[in-house]
């Protein structure tokens, strides 16, 4: 880690008042650690924390922290002098953006399916595991659309193993979840008879949002091979060729009904139309003295 004089030069401070503000280099910033980094200020910024107010998703960009404000109220606090830069992480499952693209797929909560099912079969088959799950992240649960092995149909999220990996594409591997520090909170991990060992197939959007995974679980520490690596990666493109097709034939049912409605609405405003034309013509003929011009009107009314 830079010391405390070198990263001091990162910053450029402004004003004088009980708050004030400043921001690191580009510099300073490559050689700061990603998260909860604690900075000696070495008198730039005497007795000051400072707490991130907003952060970019990459942390070891100039673009990363916008901006700082230091506290200078409690110069007595233990860490006096230290300057804490404090990571604020954003769960994935919250995505406004992921949860519409999610959404707009209309799976959740729709009825088991055998498409669904004979792949979920297929992974925990090919893999030789005894658990396997299509799952879809909600903004609250975990819900399965296909599964084998479990017996339920959702699961809260604070016990979902799936949502750590909704920014992983591809394949992801835990052989031994008991030494995932993500997992340490997980009520399924510790359990004498709890999961073990995780793999998982980001089922990922054209637009590159993760839905969820396609994923085989095992209560014993493995791994996965090579070929069973590429086939459950193949069964999540099935799975997800699957929702794109079910997804083009809802629009596409939209769309024929809106030109079901459409050619209808033309077809009534057009009759209507017609009826009008022709009670403004058999007003004409009433008028009408000369009887070769009520006639012709006649023939036209017809």
């Amino acid at each position: 880690m830079a010391s405390g004089s070198e990263l001091g030069s990162g910053y450029s401070s402004l004003g004088s008042a009980a708050q004030s503000q400043c921001v690191l280099s580009p510099a300073a910033l490559s050689e700061a650690p990603a998260n909860n980094l604690i900075l000696q200020s070495s008198g730039i910024v005497p007795d000051a924390v400072c707490s991130v107010s907003s952060l970019s998703p990459s942390a070891h960009s100039a673009d990363a922290f916008d901006s700082f404000e230091f506290d200078r109220t409690d110069a007595a606090r233990p860490n006096a002098g230290a300057l804490m830069i404090v990571q604020r992480v954003t769960d994935p499952c919250d995505s406004p953006e992921r949860l519409a693209a999610l959404h707009g797929y209309e799976i959740l909560d729709t009825p088991r399916e055998c498409d669904f099912d004979e792949l979920v079969s297929l992974a925990a088959s090919i893999c030789d595991a005894p658990i396997s799950v299509m799952n879809l992240i909600d903004s609250h649960r975990q819900w399965f659309k296909a599964e084998v092995g479990l017996g339920i149909s959702e699961t809260p999220l604070d016990v979902s193993i799936c949502r750590h990996v909704l920014l992983q594409p591809g394949v992801t591997v835990i052989s031994d979840l008991r030494d995932d520090p993500r997992m340490s909170a997980n009520p399924l991990v510790p359990a004498d008879a709890g999961l073990r060992f995780y793999a998982g197939c980001l089922l990922e959007t054209p637009e590159g949002y993760g839905l969820g995974t396609l994923c085989i679980l095992d209560r014993q520490p493995r791994q996965l091979s090579t070929q069973q690596k590429v086939a459950l990666a193949t069964l999540a493109k099935q799975v997800m060729a699957q929702l794109e097709l079910r997804r083009s034939l809802k629009q596409k049912s939209r769309l024929l009904e809106q030109k079901d409605m459409l050619l209808k609405e033309i077809n009534h405003r057009t009759k209507n139309h017609l009826q009008l034309i022709i009670g403004l013509i058999q007003l004409q003929i009433r008028q009408l003295a000369d009887p070769q011009a009520r006639a012709a009107l006649v023939d036209t009314s017809r």
